[in-house]
């Protein structure tokens, strides 16, 4: 009986020893999987600036991948380690899917907020410093996180947008912008004359030495856009870099203004 006993405790001594022997390699194991998502997750985010020049969007991206990947490995860890210490990881799952479900209500519009600024950081559709129209507002976007877009209009009005009320994103300095002028004149006057004005003008704009780096084309003329009783509105447009249309426009009109008197045409 005493040698049964002895091979009895030898054998759970045996059991222990092989059982934290698996707890070290499952820790290590988790150990060295969190180095090399962090070496992977790095070497993404190495490539991303390269490429795309914007580490604010990218160092956000960054943090919710390192946060994703640490979560997924600790979770799987320590369920295996559970399993290897004989704690039953059936009934912890059973109240932490009970207790998702019941987060998952109360919490849905967080987490499409969360959704949504992923995406949205993760395909570049908006930038710190961009002027966009978002959910109903428009204005320079101050902060992009995956919780929300900070805006501010023109009249210096901060909104706050939460990422799941973004369904279209129109963004008005990506790349390049255009500088729309509508020019009004009476009925009467000849369009050629107000055309060649308008294009007399442009190539003004264009050797001005303050405005020219702005300005990347031409003027393109549009042509009669609406013919109204009280007179023709002639449209044209500019390319320029983008946050320069508004200085553009603002200076065409008011050199077009003078351009039109000395040539005598007429706006209702």
């Amino acid at each position: 009986m005493e040698q049964f006993l002895s091979l009895l405790d030898l054998g759970e001594a045996e059991a222990a020893v092989n059982a934290a022997a698996r707890v070290v390699v499952i820790l290590l194991l988790a150990w060295v999987l969190l180095h090399v998502a962090t070496r992977i997750i790095r070497a993404f985010r190495g490539y991303m600036e390269h490429r795309f020049h914007d580490a604010a969007r990218i160092r956000t991206v960054e943090r919710v991948f390192r946060h994703v990947a640490t979560v997924v490995i600790v979770i799987v860890a320590g369920t295996l380690v559970l399993n290897e210490l004989g704690i039953s990881v059936v009934p912890i799952l059973a109240t932490a899917g009970v207790a998702g479900i019941a987060v998952g209500f109360g919490a849905q519009s967080l987490i499409k907020d969360y959704f949504n600024g992923f995406f949205l950081l993760l395909e570049d559709q908006i930038r710190q410093g961009d002027v966009v129209e978002i959910a109903g507002q428009n204005g320079e976007v101050e902060e992009v996180t995956l919780r929300h877009v900070r805006l501010r209009d023109f009249d210096g009005r901060l909104y706050f947008v939460p990422n799941s009320e973004i369904k279209v994103v129109v963004n008005l300095t990506r790349e390049h912008s255009l500088a729309v002028i509508d020019a009004v004149i009476k009925s009467a006057q000849k369009v050629e004359d107000a055309y060649a004005a308008m294009r007399d003008v442009g190539a003004e704009l264009r050797r001005d030495p303050e405005l020219a780096p702005s300005i990347l084309d031409d003027v393109e003329i549009s042509g009669i856009d609406r013919w109204e009783p009280w007179g023709l509105v002639l449209r044209c447009r500019i390319r320029v870099t983008p946050h320069a249309q508004w200085k553009v426009r603002a200076e065409f009109l008011r050199r077009l203004k003078s351009a039109f008197e000395a040539r005598g045409i007429q706006s209702p």
